[in-house]
């Protein structure tokens, strides 16, 4: 019980001084949050659809931006 007691103690603390440092990252956490939640109270399918939609594309904007950030690659 010390060991897994030390062990969440050690996690708890890597979380707050190097994970929840950037407000972005809190802002990301947030949002995953947020997301993971809306079915629980939504029961809106339509709105649900839409919502997973727009991140999978929010993920396809960022993808090609990497892409024709890094690579020069032109349309």
């Amino acid at each position: 019980m010390a060991l897994l007691t030390y062990y969440l103690r050690k996690a708890i603390t890597v979380c707050r001084d190097e994970v929840l440092v950037l407000p972005s990252r809190v802002a990301v956490g947030l949002f995953v949050v947020a997301i993971l939640s809306l079915p629980l109270f939504s029961s809106n399918p339509y709105l649900l659809r839409v919502v997973v939609l727009s991140c999978i594309f929010a993920v396809f904007a960022a993808s090609w931006d990497l892409l024709c950030g890094f690579t020069g690659q032109p349309f």
